[in-house]
């Protein structure tokens, strides 16, 4: 379903205008594969349900590479009604601004999208986000934060 609803129409579109893509697939690369592919590219397109952490996509941040990520905002699991009358909120991108890219929610929003993503790729800073938001420093700080907020 997610091949033939969302990827399928994402290749289509790439092709259609002109651009060039290799794939990569949760499980099927390592991290050798993953910088190689990371050093040949001007961006990437993140394609999850949620993440709890993102390795995938923060080592394109890390790389200077700016994501156009998909993020519906909600725990994606079918399951999801045993256990609430709504969905709980979820990203693909917890650790994302601006400055990194930018997001959107399905295939409907892609094509728009994709243009202004392309059109203002050089103003995208995701470097800059990791340096400042995912350092070393802030990320112990997060961890600390979070590790002491599970004992309230």
């Amino acid at each position: 379903q997610m091949e033939r609803g969302l990827i399928e129409p994402i290749r289509k579109r790439l092709r259609e205008q002109g651009h060039t893509f290799q794939e990569v697939r949760y499980k099927m690369h390592d991290h050798a594969t993953l910088k190689t592919m990371l050093a040949q590219s001007r961006a990437m397109i993140f394609l999850c349900e949620h993440e709890t952490q993102g390795l995938a996509y923060q080592e394109a941040l890390a790389s200077g590479v700016p994501v156009r990520a998909r993020d519906h905002g909600y725990w994606a699991d079918p399951l999801w009604q045993q256990f609430s009358p709504s969905a709980a909120p979820a990203s693909s991108v917890p650790f994302f601004s601006e400055q990194c890219g930018a997001r959107f929610a399905g295939i409907a929003d892609f094509p728009a999208v994709l243009d202004t993503f392309w059109s203002n790729l050089s103003s995208f800073k995701p470097r800059d986000y990791v340096k400042t938001q995912l350092s070393p420093k802030r990320s112990a700080q997060m961890y600390a934060d979070a590790y002491c907020g599970t004992a309230r």
